[in-house]
């Protein structure tokens, strides 16, 4: 984690970029389950996915 400390901000999506450059580098990822009840949040699974996704993209094209 610490040679992607640059890499982490304020948004959501780096975590999926720390993932793909990890999988890149032969690292392993695991996956941690993670429980949260906060009712107050205004998740909206639609920006979600298009944010996400959009960055995952982005990564993709730079790398080719």
């Amino acid at each position: 984690m610490r040679r992607f400390r640059d890499r982490i901000n304020e948004g959501s999506s780096y975590v999926l970029e720390i993932c793909y450059l990890t999988k890149l580098g032969g690292g392993r990822i695991v996956q941690v389950p993670v429980s949260c009840e906060d009712w107050r949040s205004k998740f909206n699974l639609l920006h979600e996915a298009l944010y996400k996704y959009g960055h995952l993209l982005r990564l993709w094209l730079r790398r080719r």
